[in-house]
């Protein structure tokens, strides 16, 4: 069962909301990394 606060459960998810959250995510740890030295 899936639960929402979204009056229509179809438009309850984004999947380019997705993306953009690996994306930052994924940045914050690329410049983690360069601040140790490694390669990124």
């Amino acid at each position: 069962m899936i639960s929402t606060m979204e009056a229509d459960p179809t438009k309850a998810y984004n999947q380019d909301d997705a993306t953009g959250f690996i994306r930052l995510n994924a940045l914050r740890l690329k410049v983690a990394a360069k601040v140790r030295g490694k390669k990124a």
